[in-house]
């Protein structure tokens, strides 16, 4: 992104990231797959959150499950690796731009 505020103007210019559709568009196309992620036996629900950096370069750099609702391990690791393919823009926060992001399974 190129910032077209001048400094001499006393103008300034702050990076933005993503906003939210592009973010929601990249989480969706890569969540189906986390339904071929096992069934954990016994479970009929799984309410999990999920706080993942976007880096600049549109790549996720960070997958970290803040609530797991009781999944077993594998389970969330599963979920994890699937999230962590997600691919969204490029954007202007340098140290990465962080989400958290819900996801609710029911079988």
């Amino acid at each position: 992104m190129v910032f077209t505020a001048d400094p001499a103007e006393g103008e300034f210019a702050a990076p933005a990231g993503l906003d939210y559709d592009s973010v929601t568009v990249g989480l969706n196309r890569v969540l189906p797959t986390a339904l071929y992620c096992p069934r954990p036996a016994g479970v009929a629900r799984l309410r999990m959150t999920f706080e993942l950096t976007i880096a600049c370069d549109g790549r996720v750099s960070r997958v970290d499950c803040a609530r797991d609702d009781g999944a077993p391990a594998d389970y969330v690791a599963c979920v994890s690796s699937v999230i962590a393919k997600a691919d969204f823009p490029a954007h202007d926060l340098p140290d990465g731009m962080a989400v958290t992001y819900p996801v609710n399974v029911s079988w």
